[in-house]
């Protein structure tokens, strides 16, 4: 097999791992996007995953899933979810502290009430 009938065999199963899997797909296209998206009016873009459906999957797959995301895709997920309360989040720039906040941040809100719920 030539070095080019593989490269075309890896291309084939890239494209075909892509339609199955539409997170596959979304990171692929923002590996490959040229520019980043443009804010529309100042505001943060929506959030690329809902921290509380991952989460009901665990706690690590929720960490898992979000360090595949950028700096500012954590940020649009902090904005959106309303998670910057002290107003300091959006100056970080370690993915680390947002990761922190934001499972931090999605556990408290889950759990909020269950003192009054039944055992």
């Amino acid at each position: 097999m030539t070095g080019a009938t593989r490269l075309e065999a890896v291309f084939r199963e890239v494209v075909a791992e892509a339609r199955r899997n539409a997170d596959f797909a979304a990171r692929l296209d923002r590996a490959l996007a040229t520019e980043p998206p443009r804010r529309i009016s100042g505001r943060r873009a929506r959030g690329r995953l809902d921290p509380f459906d991952v989460l009901a999957s665990g706690e690590d797959t929720l960490r898992l899933r979000l360090a595949e995301l950028s700096v500012e895709e954590l940020k649009d997920v902090v904005a959106e979810h309303g998670m910057d309360h002290a107003g300091l989040a959006m100056r970080w720039r370690r993915p680390e502290r947002l990761i922190d906040l934001i499972v931090s941040e999605t556990k408290a809100r889950l759990a909020k009430g269950d003192a009054f719920r039944p055992d």
